[in-house]
């Protein structure tokens, strides 16, 4: 018996060396096919005139163009000729064709994309759009286009998963940029998840006892929702995740006025917080026309600079976790469910199907998405439990507009007014933006669509009857928050703005927060301030908030004499860092993980406790340092002392018996995962693994500016932190500095795949090169793109 067990463990690990080994040969089959090399020159549709595309040593793109309308479409090429498969997936989870792919383990993701009907709201965007932008999305599509019809001609692929999966990828339309700038808002500013988990620990527990878990409180008002809605929930976040955009996304920048700042002239920082993946989501590039010139960080799929700089101003996003949608639980007709009872009468709500595809083109599912005034109800989404048919989601992503014309209008602003004015425009996701400008001059504007509502919500569902709950509208432009450097030489942005910042109430999500209070503190301690300086401030990894928050915890505690005692000394002495070899960092947060477990599982039961502990940060960050506080003293020491206890030999099992071996970067270590690793399956998803990278050790936490958010307690799941930086001095534009955690190359076989990544796991930044003399000392290889003879300047639609 056991001969026979050993012979068949010993044929799996055969059979898996192969599959693993016929994965790595097709591979790198492919990827000489997939990465056509740094020079070349290719004819494109809808050039006006010719164009060079110079790659630097760091593969990053710089276009010479003799026009605005040809520098859009050189970005397009350059965009699909590095990072096609990033568009593809991107395009295809904004239009819920996933399955198209991935086959039936992307169906909850493709129905809730469906449901919100992010592709057909950009279709219609489309239609609206003015003269010029119009005009700048079909030279963008052309340049796709024209690199798709290219590869197409020398017998290449876009991509080597494309070829991998058999797949012929469509021609890219202005739609699919509008998609995925909606898509985009969605990922930033979604509570969909957060709300319905905070609906059931009201309903199990009460809202008394619940009041820990809320941001702001808990209302009055309570819907009947239950529990086993959760599910859909997890649906919304493993959607944001399969895109790297899970977890508490945001990000942290900030201005410095040049009365205080080496150079004289002003000085912008901003780190945008998004998912790691491989490649990452951001990809820097550089152009240049007779009327303009751009460098920053932009999106594969979308023709804007979202953090960067022009010869005149550069600029920042830092979105603020505001809450922008709301669930509604309508009342529908017994005999129709296509009636709804809204103001007094009852209503017809609209209707439409949608078909779900897998790869033969098969219809798999049909799904009817039924919409009310308040938005799409959300049966369509969790079709299983018709309790959620009854609920409407009301965003303010559903409005007519995406945002792309005003961040388009945004990037070639010469100064403060355009700038505002584009913002005026500007839905969301909503955002402080950063601003400074070579005359010396920096400011900070909120700008995005905040819902007027008649009462806190503290994110439960509200009753759909009654018109008292509908949102009033938006709170105007004009009284959203707006600095400048008259105030304060430093402006800070961070994820959460004080209430006395608004003239209206504001629902917000959770936020740590830990981050910008050091920041401050550092911009205090400061007096002139150069590029190399405050680039260091954005990798140190100091966490006060946690020294703070663990000596609450544990000075009170007695231990008896042994490890319990051992681990409080350590606690104790942590002076906050959290770079990968702190003893200090790895206790602390064992030490919080072990002992949230049992508050949690004491207060809330089993089931709900785990669904909280998995939570993205900073729910359970904030959350739990509030809630620890009060139920350690409520519950008693016993908790903290066996905690303590407990640290040790988890820490003792989990990383090494020997603890002169404990340091925070054997625990906290990141992965970044290709797409197949985390959307495929089975030969798929073990190509995946061999796509990724990691996992390296890696400092900070969610309090330190070198912020990184874990899933919940899981310390080794690192879901959010600095993917991209970026810092640039208004006296030298031209050589901004940047990070970039990966490469800027989508081809696993590219030097540019993850050359980035070493520099970015020391902190060490590069050079935005903006200056022609270096670009061209800096050449890697160049291509040249022409007009094919005879063709019309003009793109097609």
């Amino acid at each position: 018996m056991r001969g026979g067990l050993l012979r068949a463990l010993t044929w799996i690990a055969v059979v898996g060396a192969l599959v693993g080994g016929a994965a790595v040969l097709t591979l790198f089959y492919l990827l000489p096919r997939a990465d056509r090399g740094a020079s070349g020159r290719a004819s494109v549709q809808g050039l006006e005139g010719s164009v060079r595309i110079v790659r630097d040593s760091y593969g990053v793109p710089h276009i010479s163009a003799g026009s605005s309308l040809d520098a859009f479409l050189a970005l397009g090429f350059a965009h699909a000729q590095d990072r096609f498969w990033q568009m593809e997936v991107l395009r295809r989870t904004a239009r819920g064709t996933l399955s198209e792919l991935f086959g039936r383990a992307t169906l909850p993701q493709d129905r809730l994309a469906r449901t919100l009907g992010l592709g057909r709201d950009a279709e219609a965007e489309f239609e609206r759009l003015c003269q010029q932008t119009r005009a700048q999305l079909l030279a963008y599509s052309a340049g796709v286009n024209g690199y798709l019809e290219h590869i197409r001609s020398v017998r290449g692929t876009a991509a080597l998963e494309l070829r991998w999966l058999g797949v012929e990828p469509e021609p890219w339309r202005p739609a699919d940029t509008l998609a995925l700038v909606r898509l985009r808002s969605w990922m930033l500013g979604r509570s969909l998840g957060a709300s319905l988990l905070l609906d059931r620990l009201v309903r199990e527990i009460g809202g008394v006892a619940s009041q820990d878990f809320f941001p702001t409180g808990v209302p009055n008002t309570t819907s009947g929702t239950v529990g086993t809605l959760l599910r859909l929930g997890r649906s919304a976040d493993n959607w944001a995740r399969g895109v790297g955009m899970a977890g508490p996304v945001g990000s942290l920048g900030f201005v410095v006025s040049g009365e205080h700042s080496e150079s004289g002239l002003p000085l912008l920082v901003n780190d945008p917080h998004l998912g790691f993946q491989l490649p990452p989501l951001f990809y820097v590039a550089h152009w240049r026309t007779p009327d303009e010139e751009l460098g920053g960080g932009t999106w594969p799929g979308v023709p804007v600079f979202w953090t960067g700089a022009n010869q005149k101003i550069a600029w920042g996003q830092v979105v603020l976790h505001a809450s922008v949608s709301d669930l509604f639980e309508e009342t529908l007709h017994p005999g129709d469910p296509h009636r709804y009872y809204h103001g007094g009468n009852w209503k017809t709500a609209a209707s439409r199907l949608e078909k779900l595809r897998l790869r033969d083109g098969a219809v798999v599912e049909e799904i009817e998405v039924v919409t009310t005034e308040h938005g799409p109800l959300l049966g369509s989404v969790q079709p299983e439990d018709p309790r959620a048919s009854s609920l409407a989601l009301r965003w303010t992503g559903h409005d007519e507009r995406s945002g792309l014309e005003a961040l388009l209008r945004l990037q070639s602003a010469s100064g403060w007014e355009e700038f505002r004015a584009a913002l005026r425009e500007f839905p969301g996701p909503v955002s402080t933006f950063l601003y400074a400008d070579r005359a010396g001059s920096i400011r900070s504007q909120v700008a995005g669509h905040l819902p007027v509502r008649a009462i806190e919500t503290g994110l439960l569902p509200l009753p759909g009857r009654s018109r008292y709950y509908d949102w009033r509208g938006y709170i105007e432009f004009d009284q959203l928050p707006s600095r400048s450097g008259a105030e304060s030489p430093w402006l800070v942005a961070t994820t959460r703005l004080d209430d006395a910042s608004f003239k209206q109430p504001v629902a917000w999500l959770w936020s740590a927060g830990g981050a910008g209070e050091r920041l401050r503190q550092l911009l205090r301690q400061s007096s002139r301030l150069g590029l190399k300086r405050v680039v260091a401030m954005q990798r140190e990894t100091h966490s006060a908030r946690g020294v703070a928050a663990v000596a609450r915890l544990v000075k009170g505690a007695a231990p008896g004499p042994g490890p319990g005692e051992q681990i409080q000394k350590i606690l104790l002495e942590w002076d906050g860092d959290t770079s990968v070899g702190s003893l200090g960092a790895l206790v602390h947060h064992v030490f919080r993980a072990r002992l949230a477990s049992r508050l949690l599982a004491a207060r809330l039961g089993e089931e709900i406790a785990e669904e909280v502990a998995r939570a993205s940060e900073p729910l359970p960050g904030v959350v739990l340092a509030r809630f620890l506080d009060r139920s350690s003293r409520r519950l008693g020491q016993g908790y903290v002392e066996r905690a303590l206890e407990e640290t040790w030999s988890w820490l003792s099992i989990q990383v090494s018996s020997n603890p002169r071996k404990w340091s925070w970067g054997r625990m906290h270590r990141l992965r970044l995962q290709h797409d197949f690793e985390r959307l495929g399956k089975g030969l798929t998803g073990l190509l995946g693994r061999r796509l990724g990278r990691g996992p390296f050790p890696v400092p900070g936490d969610a309090d330190s500016l070198w912020t990184m958010h874990h899933r919940g307690v899981a310390l080794n799941e690192i879901e959010v932190g600095p993917a991209f930086r970026y810092a640039v001095d208004l006296a030298d534009v031209e050589h901004a500095q940047f990070g970039l955690a990966g490469g800027q190359s989508g081809h696993p076989g590219s030097l540019h795949y993850d050359d980035a990544l070493g520099d970015w796991l020391r902190g060490r930044p590069r050079t935005l090169w903006m200056h022609w003399i270096d670009v061209s000392n800096l050449e890697e290889g160049v291509w040249e793109l022409r007009a094919p003879s005879g063709a019309e300047a003009t793109p097609a639609e």
